[in-house]
């Protein structure tokens, strides 16, 4: 796999105050990164994004989401 060294944003959701629990963020074990830009918050990866990462993320949106939820 190439990587461009560009952070491909994958799936974005708003975050009122920009808060997110930041063990949560950091434990996030499915590749790529969880991040939070001011009220948006995103999972986000390098690289080329191939049909084998498209069904892997696919399939792992909903507990993406969860991450960004008050607890």
């Amino acid at each position: 796999m190439k990587t461009s060294g560009v952070w491909r944003v994958l799936v974005a959701w708003p975050v009122p105050g920009g808060k997110a629990d930041a063990d949560r963020l950091a434990a996030w074990p499915h590749g790529g990164e969880m991040t939070i830009e001011g009220e948006w918050a995103a999972w986000r990866m390098r690289g080329t994004l191939t049909p084998a990462v498209l069904e892997r993320i696919t399939a792992r949106l909903p507990e993406a989401r969860r991450v960004f939820e008050p607890r």
